[in-house]
Order: C-alpha cells, then sequence, then structure tokens
C-alpha cells in the first residue's frame, strides 16, 4: 500500500508516524499507567491513616483502662458507657434481657458504623471489666450506606 505513495506521500507518512507513534503510546499506554499507580498511591495514603487512627485509639483506649478507676456497674450502664466512648450513643439502640442477679443478655443494634467504630466497639466490649462476653455479633453492609457497617451483637456478663 505505500509502495503506491509518491516519494513525497512516502515521507509525509513516514513523518506522520514518526509524530503520531510516540503520542499514542503516551497517550494509550503511558497516562493509564500513571494514573492506575496515582489511584494505588492515594489508596495507601488513606489506609495508612485509617491504621494510625486505630493504633491511635488503641493506647488511648489503653490510657483510659490504665487511669480510670474501674467501678462495678450492671452490664448495661457499661453497655452505655461503651457506647458514649466511641460516640456511636444517637446511632445504637440495646434491648436489655435478664432480671437484676440473673444472667444478662444485652442486644446492640448500631448502623451507620465506620470500620474503625466498629473495631474500636467491639475491642471496648471485649475488654470490659468484670468481663463480658459477646455471644453474637453479626456485621453487614448499612442499608443507607454501603460503605458503612451495620453492627448487631449480643453481649452477655457470664
Amino acid at each position: 500500500m505505500i509502495s503506491r505513495l509518491n516519494e513525497r506521500e512516502q515521507k509525509l507518512a513516514l513523518l506522520a508516524v514518526l509524530i503520531l507513534g510516540p503520542i499514542l503510546l503516551l497517550r494509550g499506554v503511558l497516562f493509564p499507567l500513571l494514573d492506575w499507580r496515582a489511584s494505588y498511591e492515594a489508596q495507601e495514603t488513606r489506609l495508612t491513616q485509617q491504621v494510625r487512627q486505630v493504633r491511635l485509639l488503641g493506647q488511648e483506649l489503653q490510657i483510659l483502662q490504665r487511669s480510670t478507676p474501674q467501678r462495678s456497674a450492671g452490664l448495661g450502664a457499661q453497655v452505655a458507657q461503651v457506647l458514649r466512648k466511641t460516640g456511636v450513643t444517637g446511632r445504637a439502640s440495646s434491648t436489655s434481657q435478664g432480671a437484676e442477679g440473673e444472667v444478662q443478655r444485652i442486644l446492640i443494634q448500631v448502623d451507620q458504623l465506620t470500620l474503625t467504630e466498629t473495631s474500636a466497639l467491639i475491642y471496648q466490649l471485649e475488654h470490659l471489666r468484670p468481663a463480658a462476653h459477646i455471644l453474637t455479633l453479626d456485621i453487614q453492609k448499612s442499608f443507607q450506606d454501603t460503605k458503612r457497617l451495620k453492627l448487631n451483637l449480643v453481649v452477655s456478663d457470664k
């Protein structure tokens, strides 16, 4: 096909390939690779910040546990205190089962949680003194916002 062109047209076609070839290579290969790399760097930064935040919350929790004298409050009061500490009281509902002196169980439902809030809440419930036991734990995507979580759990004092 190129052999049918005259010499001037062949030079023009060669010049077009030499100019347009690198441009197409940049647009088709290099730019998508750079975009892909930038998105992974942004994701890495975001995840690093979340890990840092979880670590800070863990350190803060340890400091608070050491400095705060533990009261012998009922399980309901302890759960309410944990919900206040984690800042999810407005999004949480809890139902208590069991009378005073019996094994007490509390059903806790919290919606619209971030992963950090979920892990902080579970951690604090697991480390209540006197010990509380998480009998069931159900974590699902929230219906209102799929980037957030819905947590259902049952906590018992024995």
